[in-house]
């Protein structure tokens, strides 16, 4: 079934949220405003899957495991996309400078399900030089950065199709196309279009509609006079 349309407002200081008018004046009264979309931060973490998160946890490389969502008390329920094992996980960091995050872990991961003692390989996987010696030849010839939110990942396709993240990217930049060409949403254009869904559709108007689905909602945007 399609989704229904609603008109969308954009965050006015820049973060790039979209949401009701009431939503956006909410968010911006309030000072929840970051300035940066949570999807324009840098990601600097990889998820894991809950098994290995409890053998990272009593090892040499405790301090680079973040906090789960379900130990942080959040309720949401796994999806498609983020299933149990990897909505019981939790976040790893790369301790290394350079290296990105997925990289570091899958050189790590193979030896963890090979039963090598954790610490064992830890312990070489912090330094910068052991760490190098423990990668395969041509382990990086398999990473790609994502075009649309510059993730490094194996499946470029497959990413696109299934991270929340970088669907959410790509439809921003989407948005951010159209802004440039003087695309603007209907409670800042100039010409003061109607803010009914309905009232758009009249030709006066719906010849200059753009809507660009994003994972959770539409934005709406109508063109320049």
């Amino acid at each position: 079934m399609k989704r229904p349309v609603y008109l969308t407002a954009r965050c006015t200081r820049g973060c790039e949220l979209w949401g009701t008018s009431e939503v956006i004046a909410r968010h911006v009264r309030e000072r929840r405003c970051r300035g940066v979309a949570w999807f324009r931060r840098p990601l600097d973490t990889v998820l894991i899957q809950a098994k290995y998160v409890k053998l990272l946890e009593h090892s040499v490389a405790a301090h680079l495991v973040a906090t789960n969502s379900l130990a942080r008390g959040e309720t949401s329920a796994p999806s498609p996309y983020r299933p149990y094992e990897v909505h019981a996980g939790a976040a790893l960091r790369s301790p290394i400078d350079g290296v990105p995050p997925r990289v570091w872990w899958l050189v790590v991961k193979p030896y963890l399900d090979a039963d090598v003692p954790p610490n064992d390989v830890l312990e070489l996987a912090l330094d910068n030089d052991s760490f190098h010696n423990l990668m395969p030849q041509e382990h990086l010839d398999q990473f790609t950065r994502c075009p649309e939110c510059d993730e490094i990942v194996i499946d470029v396709c497959k990413h696109q199709r299934m991270s929340n993240r970088c669907r959410t990217v790509t439809a921003a930049n989407a948005v951010r196309r159209l802004w440039a060409d003087g695309y603007r949403d209907p409670w800042t254009a100039v010409d003061k279009p109607p803010l009914a869904w309905g009232e758009l559709q009249i030709a006066r108007w719906k010849h200059r509609l753009a809507v660009v689905e994003f994972p959770n909602h539409n934005t709406v945007l109508i063109s320049p006079a």
